[in-house]
């Protein structure tokens, strides 16, 4: 796996795939029609992993766009428009189970934290992806995001091709950008902004205060450059660009904590990103 280039985090997640299906052949059930006799994944330790968090600019964002295909596109507007999503959650949208009619709100029952939460993550959808929802509307049938009128299960390779025609670093292993960037790229962003930590962990989905905690300008202001942001080994013209933040304009529908019923709802960062940008 080091000669393909994976990254640790790869390289662990196999490892604890192959470790789970060597204890399955060991089980009494499995055991002499697979023939194993030990699993030599058991006592293997993980490597260890750098915290990595990087960031790109509302400028690369656009040309990531510029460079992608309809499908990706749209995938990424929602990613950075509502960052509590993520890749599984958008890819796996549909009209009739998560997007409300009026196009106020993406509901999710299934998502990371549901098992803490137990509750449905909702999420107020903002002026501009209001309009590329719905042009969104009159171009695919039962998924959000289709491609050629089929549910999309993975975007990696028009993600890949967008980055690197953008000119960016793509992917873990060389601390380039991903899909999970935008999440990244919005919590910073936040933090930045000020927004408070309740009201940052209830847009970005976060389970744990500690994790909203990462974000906080102190610490923003303290990580390494090569992971603050990609964008800016090449965009020191770039540095004006920022994200404005913008509200969501729908109440809250009762799943919020108790502690933020009376605070207005926040949709995450508003970008200078355009419908146009997604919209062609």
């Amino acid at each position: 796996m080091r000669g393909r280039g994976s990254s640790p985090q790869t390289r662990n997640h196999y490892r604890s795939v192959l470790r789970g299906m060597y204890k399955t052949a060991l089980l009494p059930a499995y055991r002499t029609a697979s023939g194993v006799a030990l699993n030599p994944f058991r006592d293997l330790p993980r490597e260890s992993v750098v915290e990595r968090m990087v960031t790109i600019s509302v400028a690369d964002l656009r040309s990531w766009l510029k460079y992608a295909s309809y499908h990706v596109r749209l995938a990424v507007a929602i990613a950075a428009l509502a960052p509590k999503l993520r890749l599984a959650n958008v890819l796996a949208l549909t009209w009739q189970e998560n997007i409300g009619p009026d196009f106020r709100f993406i509901t999710v029952h299934q998502h990371k934290t549901v098992k803490t939460l137990r509750r449905p993550q909702v999420v107020p959808i903002s002026e501009q992806l209001r309009v590329i929802l719905r042009d969104a509307r009159q171009r695919t049938h039962t998924h959000v995001v289709e491609y050629r009128q089929r549910p999309v299960k993975t975007i990696r390779g028009g993600l890949r091709l967008a980055v690197e025609r953008a000119g960016l670093p793509f992917g873990r292993a060389v601390d380039g950008a991903t899909f999970h960037t935008l999440r990244h790229t919005a919590a910073s962003l936040l933090a930045e902004l000020g927004e408070p930590e309740a009201i940052r962990k209830e847009v970005m989905g976060h389970r744990s205060i500690a994790t909203t905690q990462r974000y906080t300008p102190s610490e923003t202001g303290a990580r390494d450059s090569r992971t603050r942001a990609i964008g800016r080994r090449r965009a020191d013209r770039r540095s004006g660009d920022r994200l404005a933040h913008g509200k969501g304009d729908g109440k809250n529908d009762g799943t919020l904590p108790r502690s933020l019923e009376e605070t207005p709802v926040k949709t995450g960062p508003t970008t200078t990103l355009a419908a146009g940008d997604v919209v062609r």
